[in-house]
């Protein structure tokens, strides 16, 4: 009697083992023979089948996704295609030597996919957390591919993905180390990084996003947030759940709400908390070298950030937001551009705006004032969808933009009532 042969199967037995298997295993029987390859690969069912592979992971369903404008996903799925590019994803964090340097882009183009393209949460309060954000938590484990020294970005695009994936991501154990957090506040505190080609923001002179910034301004920020570690040396993969993390990214949008119709697109309207860093204006120049004679283009003197004498304030404030006018976006026509004012004491108030980038991010823009006059200008990028409870990150300097004037990072979330009519700031 010949020995009965997998393919021997009934096909809907077939299928049910199929959708057992792990996709690389799914991919391994492909390859046990040219039945299994036509069946997995080129049959009336491969869509459907891919489709439950892809639904029986931890991963968002694409079909009730939104991407981090508002805007909700369009267009076919191609599942077979949205699965693999997960999955291998998910095998180069585990071991990052298997990533080719060709497909380092793509790699972190698709973490950010997963981070960015979203189900939107219907209030703060809500339940429905996105699992492709609880997936990437687990996936990443405590942020060690995002400090991997075997693969160190090289290009501009690669640094900038893989910046905005950890400013998203939150903090690493790497992070958590004295050298790193002076790395940062050194990139935070150049004063060299603020200028008119900038606009005295996180930005490139071509007018993008800048996302080392923004990630260095995370990290300096976050510490001031989260305790520090007693042994922050030791490797972890405890992932830190904060308010400038993953679970915070995801798009607030109330069910039954087209942001194209809503003239605050943005949710600006509301209670909002600024807080913001600086440090001792005399050890900024030091840092600067403004107190070398004649002035040089000289590295940094970053020591002084090492110092036990090193001084950096960490101030909150909350302010009153609404909205005082719209203006038409040609480039993007369903999210003008928005004007606000915002109310922090009686003798201070702010006058900003609310506009999308030529690279699609959401910058926001504001002036401090303080008895009728002007004192600070602040821009900043918002982090992660549309309305975020994470908020914007950015940089503040004063109106005036002289070259010995202070510098400093600032973020700015929005207060929601609790369900004890409480407020929480997230």
């Amino acid at each position: 009697m010949p020995g009965h042969v997998f393919t021997d199967l009934p096909l809907d037995m077939l299928e049910l083992i199929v959708l057992e298997l792990d996709p690389l295993d799914v991919a391994a029987v492909s390859q046990t023979c040219s039945a299994c390859y036509a069946y997995i690969y080129h049959s009336p069912d491969t869509e459907r089948l891919w489709r439950i592979l892809y639904l029986s992971q931890p991963l968002d369903d694409l079909r009730q996704c939104y991407d981090h404008l508002g805007y909700p996903r369009t267009g076919k799925v191609d599942w077979m295609a949205e699965l693999q590019r997960a999955i291998r994803a998910r095998t180069v964090i585990g071991d990052p030597s298997k990533g080719k340097p060709e497909e380092r882009c793509t790699i972190l183009q698709t973490l950010l996919d997963l981070v960015c393209i979203l189900p939107p949460a219907p209030s703060f309060l809500s339940d429905d957390l996105s699992l492709n954000l609880v997936w990437l938590a687990a996936v990443l484990r405590g942020g060690s591919f995002l400090d991997h020294k075997l693969w160190e970005p090289t290009q501009w695009q690669e640094r900038y993905l893989r910046s905005r994936l950890h400013a998203s991501y939150g903090l690493t154990t790497a992070d958590y180390r004295r050298e790193s957090l002076t790395q940062s506040r050194a990139y935070v505190y150049d004063m060299r990084r603020y200028t008119w080609g900038t606009e005295f923001g996180p930005y490139t002179v071509s007018g993008r996003v800048n996302w080392e910034h923004v990630q260095a301004i995370h990290h300096v920020m976050s510490m001031q947030v989260v305790p520090p570690q007693e042994d922050a040396e030791r490797e972890q993969t405890v992932f830190t759940i904060f308010p400038l993390s993953l679970p915070y990214c995801q798009s607030i949008i109330p069910a039954g709400v087209d942001l194209a119709q809503e003239q605050d697109w943005a949710g600006v309207t509301g209670s909002w908390q600024c807080s913001f860093s600086f440090c001792d204006h005399r050890q900024l120049l030091v840092l600067n070298n403004f107190t070398v004679q004649p002035p040089l283009n000289l590295p940094l003197a970053v020591d002084v950030l090492d110092s036990e004498d090193f001084i950096e304030i960490f101030r909150t404030i909350n302010i009153e937001i609404r909205v005082i006018s719209t203006v038409y976006d040609p480039a993007h026509p369903s999210r003008p551009k928005i004007n606000w004012y915002g109310s922090v004491e009686p003798f201070a108030t702010m006058v900003g705006s609310v506009h999308v980038t030529p690279d699609n991010h959401i910058r926001w823009h504001f002036v401090s004032n303080r008895s009728g006059v002007c004192v600070r200008s602040s821009e900043g990028i918002q982090i992660g969808g549309v309305r975020s409870s994470y908020g914007v990150l950015g940089s503040w300097t004063t109106v005036h933009h002289e070259v010995h004037d202070p510098v400093g990072p600032f973020w700015l979330r929005k207060i929601h009532a609790t369900s004890q009519g409480a407020s929480d700031a997230t």
